[in-house]
């Protein structure tokens, strides 16, 4: 498919037919662009150049291909460029680049959806830019653009214009742009064909829209005053064989950039008329004065309240506003419960008659239930729900909503304000899980970028207490939190125990960093490590004398599986003893040398004498080959011979550790265990082993792998939502999330001060304390491991302990907590906490025994700090949020 003609083409002329033209100081197209697959980074499609001088640019790239939008300057500069640009994020991101500030979104249209991705350009271009186009995958790409201006235009006073708009099914089209300072609009679209006109601000703002539901989005006349324009909207679908028409008024001219598309119910075409421009005085006036009542159409007000009515506004057809002139009409009486009717009216000068408004007003009592679905009345008006409407929408429970809260239950250690905030920062629940990913932290990040790293740099870390705050901290604090649940993954699977806490913050770290990353990358971390050659004793490992710890449990619960010994294609005694042969030599070497130590830097601190850093902490231990330690004799291991290769042998028996189809099954069925079900089927694990096997080179074996996962019919399934039970690590730190707890917080004494922490008490006080399993296997993924009663039992202490014992109590007024984030009213704190903690699976009865609690009441409120600690004692000790 052919361009109409070229972008820089469109954006030096005046376009003078296919979309709006107030002049060429601004515009708008729209074309497709063929994309072809490309290999290699630096392969593009040109798609158009930008001329110097264009202001207020934006360009949309969609497709149902993964296409990545390019923007290139001068020498071929990489401006807009993944991954090796200036903006270079597959998410929103701004910069300062010559005086504009450019945004840029890059997000993949996969699995069948849309891609879409945007430039816009605030400021003047100062030299020409070329865009491009880079495609993982053939296929063709929309390119929508517009721009608000250009130096030394002419700008238009008044003006009309006409084209044609064509439409497609279920999809919104870019019809054009509608620059700043243009008086006086009238829009006008018809068509034979169901469509619904939309306006939008800037910033994405629905002013004008029913589908997604806007500002106006009713289908008679409506207005709204918006950012200082008088926006008058009629909409009527065309149906039935009739023309359709919809029509758009801005009054007395627009301040700002506005977007108009149309959304087409059905495929088709649609007539575009538009004029702008001061109007003569003389015009007659022809057409009735609109109502727009101010607030919402039904109303309710409890029995003996005062009820002070907000009114309406009036304008007539020429944009003067006449709301002097309404008849308003009221029978409301707040002593008798009933349903009361408001009306407004009014007559323009020329003697036109307003289509009448009415409010409805319902007057209640706050004990009633009138519509009989377990909630008060005053306890829906409150929560903003309608008293008169039994299958209320509750707040946080629709299909969408619900699906957030199974991805970040699955796939982080817990929703609150923040991580919300941050998905709907990234565009949704699919692109921060994408985001997170394929966007890993992969070293260590400088000092000030990352919260959770700097805590872990600035912690004074003692022997006793490394376990009490390190593997909390990530859990509590980082915004990586996919690779916060894996990296424990991969700490526990690859489990070590009783060893120095420099081993283990070793291995913390470097499971946490490779996370998403390679599996055999994973294996050869956990196999070099000093944590694992101490726990089993790999260092004792030496020919003539070996020790098999290693070589049975690297195959029995790191790879291939127990359920492989002895069967076909899986492992003998005579592997195991084989392995443990060509491991030999490999080995740890201690130093006490300060200098040399891992990452952080412990630091000695002196209280009344007394050492609190011991000497043995600053013990660093690397893995080292001994040769002379090694069997160069002749071993077969996996139907494979080894002999004479040295430290190469073990690499290569590692090699065929990984790449095994039982490694590969064994791996998957235990990752399908924690991202889908404990009981997984047979096509979610063989989605996972298909991709693990696919892309057992690439660096991001294991994003893919979970990816895939995440994309199967059976963790879409709504059944698989809420069907496992939190592990205890799980429970408590989505717990602690909520309400923000610190993991390096200190009370009073420096090592007393740790036990008290979060972690502190997890450490003592609970069945699963981090570091803290004696047997190779781990903790198990299974909910039947964590649904037992005296589970159950132990979380409900923990609870309690967190929130009303001083010794671990870190929030003193939880109303100050919820008002400093903005959550002042019962309402809010609700709407908070109830769909969080019940991942959007809560009724009207859940929500009226919640209000109960908070409020002490289901007629009034009055919130105290108690209060709101019953109100989290109760949610938390709930069936409910002990799934996921």
């Amino acid at each position: 498919m052919k361009h109409i003609i070229t972008l820089a083409m469109m954006l030096n002329l005046p376009l003078w037919a296919d979309t709006f033209n107030f002049g060429s100081c601004s515009g708008s197209g729209t074309f497709e662009q063929e994309i072809h697959q490309f290999n290699n980074y630096e392969d593009a499609v040109t798609v158009g150049e930008i001329p110097a001088g264009i202001q207020g640019l934006h360009i949309d790239l969609v497709s149902k291909k993964d296409v990545d939008i390019r923007l290139y300057g001068k020498n071929n500069e990489k401006i807009v460029h993944w991954p090796y640009g200036i903006l270079s994020l597959p998410r929103e991101e701004s910069k300062a680049y010559k005086n504009m500030t450019i945004t840029y979104s890059g997000y993949n249209g996969v699995d069948g959806d849309k891609g879409h991705e945007f430039i816009s350009i605030n400021g003047t271009v100062p030299t020409k830019l070329t865009l491009k186009a880079f495609g993982y995958q053939a296929g063709y790409a929309t390119v929508n653009y517009s721009w608000t201006g250009k130096e030394n235009c002419e700008v238009s006073k008044s003006g009309k214009g006409h084209f044609n708009q064509s439409i497609e099914t279920n999809l919104t089209s870019l019809v054009g742009s509608i620059p700043p300072n243009v008086e006086n609009i009238e829009i006008n679209l018809t068509s034979q064909k169901d469509l619904d006109i939309q306006l939008y601000g800037p910033d994405g703002t629905a002013i004008v829209s029913w589908k997604p539901k806007g500002i106006l989005s009713g289908h008679a006349v409506q207005s709204t005053e918006y950012h200082g324009m008088h926006i008058v909207w009629s909409g009527y679908d065309g149906v039935n064989g009739h023309k359709g028409h919809e029509y758009i008024k801005i009054t007395p001219k627009t301040t700002e950039m506005l977007i108009m598309k149309v959304y087409g119910y059905e495929s088709g075409v649609a007539d575009v008329n538009y004029s702008w421009g001061k109007k003569e005085n003389n015009t007659t006036d022809t057409n009735a004065p609109v109502i727009t009542l101010v607030g919402e159409d039904k109303v309710f007000v409890f029995k003996g309240e005062t009820y002070v009515d907000k009114g309406a506004t009036a304008y007539d057809n020429k944009g003067r506003n006449i709301t002097n002139s309404l008849v308003i009409h009221t029978n409301v009486n707040v002593n008798t419960v009933g349903t009361y009717t408001i009306t407004y009216d009014v007559n323009d000068g020329a003697g036109h008659k307003a289509i009448q408004k009415k409010r409805e007003v319902n007057v209640l009592s706050k004990e009633g239930d009138r519509d009989d679905d377990g909630m008060t009345n005053f306890v829906e008006v409150s929560m903003g729900l309608n008293p008169l409407e039994k299958n209320d929408i509750l707040p946080h429970t629709s299909m969408n909503d619900k699906r957030m809260y199974h991805i970040l239950n699955r796939f982080s250690y817990g929703a609150n304000k923040e991580l919300i905030e941050e998905v709907e920062k990234k565009g949704g629940i699919d692109a921060w899980l994408y985001d997170q990913l394929f966007n890993p932290q992969e070293t260590f990040p400088e000092k000030g970028e990352d919260e959770a790293q700097d805590k872990l740099d600035n912690y004074f870390a003692v022997k006793q207490t490394a376990a009490q705050v390190f593997p909390y901290v990530r859990p509590l604090h980082s915004k990586h939190q996919v690779q916060a649940v894996m990296g424990n993954f991969w700490f526990n699977h690859f489990n070590t125990y009783g060893v120095l806490s420099t081993e283990m913050v070793e291995n913390n770290d470097r499971f946490y960093f490779k996370s998403v990353g390679n599996f055999r990358t994973l294996l050869g971390i956990s196999a070099k490590s000093a944590a694992m050659s101490i726990y089993l004793d790999g260092r004792y490992n030496v020919k003539g004398a070996i020790n098999e710890n290693y070589a049975r449990e690297v195959m029995e619960l790191h790879t291939l599986g127990v359920e492989s010994y002895n069967q076909t294609n899986g492992y003998t005694q005579e592997d195991i003893q084989a392995l443990a042969r060509i491991l030999t030599g490999w080995s740890i070497k201690r130093t006490k040398n300060e200098n040399n130590l891992y990452h952080y830097k412990w630091k000695k601190r002196v209280r009344k004498g007394d050492t609190y850093a011991f000497p043995d902490f600053f013990i660093n231990q690397k893995f080292v080959f001994r040769k002379n330690k090694h069997d160069n004799g002749k071993k077969i291991f996996l139907g494979h011979t080894y002999a004479n290769g040295g430290k190469q042998e073990g690499k290569d028996a590692l090699n065929a550790l990984a790449y095994h189809i039982r490694t590969a099954q064994f791996i998957c069925k235990k990752l399908a265990r924690k991202i889908v079900s404990d009981t997984p089927s047979e096509a979610t694990v063989q989605t996972c082993v298909d991709t693990f096997r696919e892309e057992k080179n690439s660096p991001k074996q294991i994003a893919k792998v979970l990816y895939a996962l995440s994309q199967t019919e059976e963790f879409k399934n709504i059944d698989t939502q809420r069907s496992k039970v939190k592990d205890t690590q799980e429970y408590l730190l989505s717990f602690a999330r909520l309400l923000e707890l610190d993991a390096t917080k200190v009370k009073g004494d420096v090592i007393k001060g740790r036990k008290n922490s979060i972690g502190g008490y997890m450490q003592s006080k609970t069945k699963q304390p981090f570091w803290g399993k004696p047997e190779p296997t781990g903790w198990s993924e299974v909910s039947s491991m964590w649904n037992r009663s005296n589970t159950v039992i132990d979380r409900m202490q923990a609870i309690h302990a967190l929130l009303t014992q001083k010794r671990y109590r870190e929030i003193k007024s939880f109303l100050s907590f919820f008002a400093n984030k903005d959550l002042k009213e019962a309402k809010d704190i609700l709407n908070y906490v109830l769909p969080i903690m019940t991942g959007g699976y809560y009724d009207a009865k859940d929500l009226q025994k919640s209000y109960s609690i908070l409020c002490d009441s289901t007629t009034s409120c009055k919130m105290t700090n108690k209060n709101v600690i019953n109100l989290l004692e109760y949610l938390a000790t709930s069936a409910e949020y002990n799934l996921q």
